[in-house]
């Protein structure tokens, strides 16, 4: 792990870096759940891809409202 601590890494990798909690905790609901949408189309991968980017979607939206929570917590408004 350490050889990678020198490395650049592209925009994406460091969103995905960055986002990797909330994907993690958002994920499972696009696979598993009664919004599953492993299901959508015939195609694996193409149910796969969409899995990826409504997962990434909800993360970011995790991260902006816990922000916002956070922010009025910290200003006790």
């Amino acid at each position: 792990a350490a050889w990678f601590l020198n490395r650049k890494s592209g925009k994406f990798v460091r969103l995905i870096n960055d986002l990797s909690f909330e994907i993690y905790l958002v994920h499972y609901m696009f696979i598993w759940s009664p919004i599953s949408v492993m299901n959508v189309t015939n195609v694996w991968i193409t149910n796969c891809i969409l899995v990826i980017v409504l997962s990434i979607a909800a993360a970011v939206l995790l991260r902006l409202l816990v922000s916002g929570v956070q922010r009025i917590y910290r200003t006790g408004a």
